[in-house]
Order: C-alpha cells, then structure tokens, then sequence
C-alpha cells in the first residue's frame, strides 16, 4: 500500500506527501475510503461510472475506464465530452489551453465523478486553476480532451489534489476519499 496526498494550495502544510506502506489517519477517515478493482495494474486503471454537472451525465455515460496519475496535471477526457464540460463552464479555448472567466468561478457548476457507484464532487475552486504571469491572472480549466488508445479519463493532479488517494497494491484496487478536513 501507498498512499498520496497533494496540496493544491500553494501556500498550505502540508504541500503533500506519499506514504508507503500506509494511510496517514490525521488526513483520512480510512472508513470513507471509496476503492475501485483495478482492471489493468499496470496503469492502475479502474472503471468508472459517469461524469455529471447538476445531476447530468455529460461523460463515460455507459461506464468507461479511468486511471488515477499524479504525473498527469489536468484531468483528460475523450475530446467531445471534455468539449461538452467546458462549454458547460462557459471555457473558450484560446491556443489549445480552454480559459474560464475569473470573475464567474463562484457561479459555475460542481462537476461529480462517479466510482463504484460513490460520487466524488469537484466544486469550481476545484477544477479551475488561476494562474498568474506579470501580474496578470488568467484562469484555466482543468479539463483537457484528448482521445487516448488505451483509457478514456485520466484523473491527474486536478481531481488528486480534492481526495487521499490509497493505491493498494496486495488487493489490486485504488482508493478515494475526502480530506478529513473536507469531511
């Protein structure tokens, strides 16, 4: 077993860790611990169950697979259903990178992930990420299509940095939850 914690608050302590051999209990209610059969160890890919804004589904309608990748930024979808989530967060792609007003963040939708029948919630302060170059801000969605031959989604940094993530090893399943402090 080891586990992963990833701050995305550039200013918060911890920044994150990785535990080996464990779960670290002060970040995680190991009771909430949604985990999901792996279905290709290699890539620790599992099946997920749908991808939902405001109760509709918008992506892996009839169940698809997924991989957890702490080595992915973003969280990648197959290009038409990632389209779908950012026109439904009002994105405009500018250069290959899709750009969210600023100024409506607190009005955009939560964007609900579906696993082993569980639902794991991104709210907006989630899912967008501001980013400022010569005291200028822009904010970005952490949404990218990319039609992959192996896995439909990969949850990168994006949808990691909202959950404990355990990856078990022994029993060949991944495991989510939210932060204790969240809970």
């Amino acid at each position: 077993v080891f586990s992963f914690y990833l701050n995305r608050d550039a200013s918060g302590t911890p920044g994150g860790e990785i535990i080996f051999g464990g779960v670290d209990s002060t970040l995680v209610d190991e009771t909430r611990l949604n985990y999901a059969k792996l279905t290709n160890q290699t890539y620790w890919e599992f099946k997920m169950d749908e991808v939902k804004i405001e109760g509709v589904t918008v992506g892996c309608g009839a169940g698809c697979s997924a991989v957890a990748d702490s080595g992915t930024s973003l969280i990648v979808g197959p290009t038409a259903e990632v389209d779908k989530i950012n026109a439904k967060i009002g994105a405009t792609s500018v250069s290959s990178v899709a750009i969210v007003d600023c100024s409506s963040i607190d009005t955009l939708p939560n964007i609900t992930f579906a696993i082993n029948g569980v639902e794991h919630t991104l709210e907006p302060k989630d899912y967008v990420i501001k980013v400022t170059v010569l005291f200028q801000t822009q904010c970005i969605s952490g949404f990218s299509g990319m039609d992959l031959p192996m896995v439909d989604w990969i949850l990168g940094d994006v949808f990691l940095g909202k959950f404990y993530t355990v990856f078990d090893v022994d029993q060949k399943r991944v495991g989510f939850a939210p932060l204790a402090s969240s809970s």
